[in-house]
């Protein structure tokens, strides 16, 4: 398997790469031209239809032909930032679309609907640009439900395919020797990790106890009983466990023994598209509540969380984004307004993730005060190590050089000959502490 994706690695770098992205691309928009996914959303052809759907056929023409290329100028102009905030403006406006075509669309799609949704979904792959092959996977599998729910394994098939090889063909920062070395030094504080492990916990909770009380939830599984509350108990202890024990050192041996990047993305495709069925099927029947908004947003909270513990970012992706989308729909099918809410309130996640991702793995002492350790040891001498100095840092970062090679930095006391100065968490210093008394 591994020979293979590295052979399907080295064949997409050739010529057919940019011919396939090319041939999808003027599939796709000559069939969804035909299809009556567009007659529906749109109307009859006219004029002005014509040269604005021509124009942005070409514009998405040019960026399939030069993706490689705006690829490797984000990367090696540092411009993973910008590119957050591109990426969170695509899953909006694919969002908004997504609300309105469902609104529109009425009974089974059609041949060309199906083949454009192939064909831009392929055409998303070829260029990179994951995205929007998420989206188009998403609706495939959806129109094919439409049609009969088995056909939503052909979908997921297709899609596992795509997202499988995608992981390992995409252009990434690591590829290009851009990332920068981060020093630790020895801090009692939460790391990010445990910052992300708490919201995780507290969202988790939240989500599930509003989402056993939502009108979802009652459609789905009627009145509550002993036995649904014990199984739902069970799932939401796993999920909580889920939440507490990500990217602890047991965890991931379970992963590695259980399952694979494969497994979870398999989970990943199908637990939403299944959701979205029935949960769409509820929408006709009951109107949301209030619990049903905050279940969302909630479990859009705990996703992002798992995102950035679980070394599986296809996986976290993918649940963040149909959660986001989830919490945005749910938000305007009870007024279009509110949709701006639901969008903002995502992108402020979005913000906030982008920027403790920027951070060391320890915050800086100008974000809190902190206290540093620090830990002498004699040399050339058989006496254990002591505790020679604990000073509470209160005072500001001094500014960092504009030009300056290492911008993450930290001000601290000078150290004597011998010492040595470690970074550990909140967990291990209190040990390191309780050893040397």
């Amino acid at each position: 398997m591994r020979l293979l994706l590295v052979w399907v690695q080295q064949l997409m770098k050739q010529v057919w790469r940019t011919t396939l992205s090319v041939a999808s691309t003027v599939v796709g928009f000559l069939c969804f031209a035909l299809s009556s996914s567009f007659k529906d959303l749109f109307g009859e052809w006219n004029s002005p239809k014509i040269v604005v759907y021509t124009v942005v056929g070409l514009t998405v023409l040019l960026f399939v032909l030069y993706a490689k290329e705006l690829h490797l100028i984000i990367i090696r102009k540092k411009f993973m930032a910008v590119r957050a905030h591109v990426g969170f403006l695509v899953f909006a406006s694919t969002t908004v679309y997504s609300f309105f075509f469902d609104k529109a669309t009425k009974g089974k799609p059609d041949a060309y609907s199906l083949v454009s949704y192939v064909a831009f979904a392929t055409m998303s792959f070829t260029s990179g640009f994951i995205e929007f092959l998420y989206f188009f996977a998403a609706i495939l599998i959806s129109q094919l439900m439409k049609i009969n729910v088995l056909l939503g394994l052909v979908g997921l098939g297709f899609s596992y395919v795509l997202i499988i090889v995608a992981d390992y063909t995409i252009v990434k920062p690591e590829d290009h020797h851009i990332t920068k070395p981060i020093k630790y030094f020895f801090v009692i504080q939460p790391t990010k990790i445990e910052v992300w492990r708490l919201i995780g916990l507290v969202s988790s909770v939240v989500g599930l106890l509003c989402y056993a009380l939502g009108s979802t939830s009652k459609y789905l599984f009627q009145e509550w009983n002993s036995f649904k509350i014990i199984i739902y108990t069970l799932f939401s202890l796993m999920i909580f466990l889920l939440a507490f024990l990500a990217k602890g050192g047991s965890f991931l041996r379970i992963l590695r023994l259980g399952a694979n990047m494969a497994t979870f993305l398999v989970l990943a495709l199908i637990l939403p598209g299944v959701y979205s069925f029935f949960d769409s099927d509820a929408k006709v029947r009951m109107r949301s509540n209030a619990y049903d908004i905050i279940s969302c947003g909630a479990f859009h909270v705990m996703s992002l969380s798992f995102s950035r513990q679980i070394p599986c970012s296809i996986f976290g992706t993918i649940i963040v984004y149909f959660f986001a989308g989830a919490l945005i729909i749910e938000l305007m099918e009870i007024k279009l307004f509110l949709g701006i809410v639901g969008i903002s309130f995502c992108y402020l996640l979005w913000v906030l993730g982008t920027f403790m991702d920027k951070l060391p793995e320890y915050i800086e002492k100008e974000v809190s005060p902190v206290v540093n350790i620090e830990i002498a040891s004699r040399h050339h001498s058989n006496e254990l190590p002591e505790a020679t100095m604990v000073e509470e840092c209160l005072e500001s970062n001094a500014a960092d050089d504009e030009h300056s090679d290492h911008s993450d930095h930290i001000v601290q006391p000078s150290l004597q000959a011998g010492e040595t100065s470690v970074t550990v968490g909140v967990e291990e210093a209190f040990s390191k502490i309780q050893d040397l008394l």
